[in-house]
């Protein structure tokens, strides 16, 4: 009896090796242009922020600076104004002595260059001090494209993924109480001012990009599923 070999593989070996290159490319690709990614914790809801390195490299290390260093944990989003920006990393309100700043470094040059559409994350600094961003970073609301003139324009440095705007709009429907500059127009769980606990607290951390607290499922998209609650309790 004569055996015979297929020297060739099978149509299924060779579509199952052909998907495998393509992943591996896709992976590769992907990999090599995605941002770092950090995740916000609030009291409301979580959200991820893809970090844009290449475009805003001083910016985002600076951003990190802050993050890795806890800075931004258990600091309260101070600023809300209605269809505008969420605005936090500044103070942390401590028991019996209220509001205390986050101690800021060095001021960073501006990094101008992507535009404060909806969903972009930038730098806060002084009016007309082009230079002047330190630790405060905001989330466009809407397409505040007045932002890209002001004061040589502010410094997108990265953007929420996924469905990641609906925790910022909850947060943006939330009533707000100004108790002065530290929580000017500052969004608050309650209906009134009662208990300093109420602020909307924030942790801030850099995940994997393939972890579940990332909340990314999906390489291209960067698409995210996240929980909103406005009911701290929940």
């Amino acid at each position: 009896m004569t055996l015979k070999f297929r020297l060739f593989p099978s149509f299924r070996t060779r579509l199952s090796g052909l998907l495998l290159l393509t992943l591996l490319f896709s992976e590769t690709s992907t990999s090599a242009q995605a941002g770092i990614i950090v995740r916000v914790s609030t009291s409301v809801g979580d959200y991820s922020i893809e970090l844009l390195d290449e475009e805003a490299p001083i910016t985002v290390q600076n951003f990190l600076g802050y993050v890795n260093s806890d800075a931004y944990n258990g600091t309260y989003l101070h600023r809300v104004v209605t269809d505008f920006v969420v605005q936090g990393g500044g103070y942390r309100f401590q028991p019996f002595v209220g509001p205390i700043d986050v101690v800021a470094g060095p001021s960073i040059v501006n990094e101008f260059g992507a535009s404060n559409l909806r969903g972009t994350v930038a730098m806060a600094k002084l009016e007309g001090l082009p230079d002047s961003a330190t630790h405060e970073w905001f989330v466009n609301l809407s397409d505040n494209i007045s932002l890209d003139t002001n004061s040589g324009g502010f410094t997108v440095f990265g953007r929420v993924l996924g469905n990641g705007m609906a925790v910022l709009d909850a947060i943006d429907d939330l009533p707000k109480i100004n108790l002065g500059v530290k929580a000017s127009d500052a969004p608050f769980l309650a209906a009134a001012y009662n208990d300093p606990r109420d602020f909307v607290y924030i942790n801030v951390e850099v995940v994997e990009r393939f972890s579940e607290s990332a909340h990314v499922y999906e390489t291209n998209s960067g698409l995210l599923i996240t929980s909103v609650s406005v009911n701290a309790d929940e």
